[in-house]
């Protein structure tokens, strides 16, 4: 059976609900937040499908491929952090999936990756805004149907905050420390054979988005920026140029549902380095 079909159907049956809402007293006393139900339970919720036709260059490959990006959590209840009321704390369990099957000829993004992250979120009410979180992941990255793959576990902590630099802007650091297990990439094994063995890797994720008046062209700009950096990479890896990866992209949220997206660099699994540009269309969002 194709794996990318078990990969799909294993999300959307694995996830369970839970959201959280913030509440205050008529005083404008802080209170520890309540737990929100869903009296429904929907297992497509937290699915976005996207159809994009993209073209990649100096290869001047294009393809027209689905994308799929799959965010659901589990979230207890708000805890007080010690005798501070000040500080709040929140367990939650998040599962993440994103990647995308090639429809027509190569894919030009052949990246997947399916990534369980344990944790917990910290809240001050003395901002508003910043939320920070810590927490332990175990992933599994791929090409498209994973068949060329690795896993990587370890710890990861992030910082959001909004109306940072500019009103209605959205700004997301994430930094995480894993070791991989390479067993699976037969690119690594062809170059290193017997001495193949776990390797560490630190991954960098800034995102920034500025929201836009209702009435422009550009609904949004989003600006996101990977880096991925093997910690002491043996000189086959360096000298082939895998043992440090970056990616960058500029979008531009239209109406009717349509992105432009311009991209550049590489990822893991997705080894060429492209300039990339795609539009897409977001089919459907759960």
């Amino acid at each position: 059976m194709d794996k990318r079909f078990l990969l799909i159907s294993g999300l959307l049956l694995s996830a369970q609900p839970g959201a959280l809402a913030l509440a205050q007293t008529e005083t404008d006393t802080a209170v520890l937040p309540e737990a929100e139900t869903e009296t429904r339970f929907s297992p497509l919720k937290g699915l976005t499908l996207d159809l994009n036709v993209t073209n990649s260059s100096p290869e001047n490959i294009s393809g027209l491929a689905l994308e799929y990006t799959y965010k659901r959590s589990i979230n207890g209840d708000y805890r007080q952090w010690g005798d501070d009321v000040a500080q709040l704390w929140l367990p939650r369990a998040k599962l993440e999936a994103n990647g995308s099957v090639a429809l027509v000829d190569e894919n030009p993004q052949d990246f997947s990756n399916v990534t369980l992250d344990l944790g917990a979120e910290v809240q001050s009410f003395l901002s508003e805004t910043a939320i920070y979180e810590v927490g332990a992941f175990y992933s599994e990255e791929g090409d498209e149907g994973f068949d060329n793959n690795q896993s990587v576990y370890g710890a990861t902590m992030a910082f959001a905050d909004t109306n940072t630099l500019l009103a209605k802007d959205d700004l997301v650091f994430r930094l995480s420390y894993g070791s991989v297990d390479p067993s699976g990439d037969e690119q690594r094994k062809q170059l290193l054979g017997d001495a193949l063995e776990d390797f560490d890797r630190v991954h960098m994720r800034i995102e920034y988005s500025v929201r836009l008046a209702p009435t422009s062209t550009v609904k949004k700009v989003e600006l996101t920026y990977n880096e991925y950096r093997e910690m002491d990479a043996p000189m086959q890896i360096r000298d082939a140029d895998l043992d440090q990866y970056t990616y960058s992209t500029i979008a531009l949220y239209l109406p009717n549902n349509l992105a432009l997206t311009f991209g550049k660099g590489s990822l893991p699994f997705d080894r060429e380095g492209d300039r990339i540009v795609q539009l897409g269309y977001q089919m459907q969002t759960w």
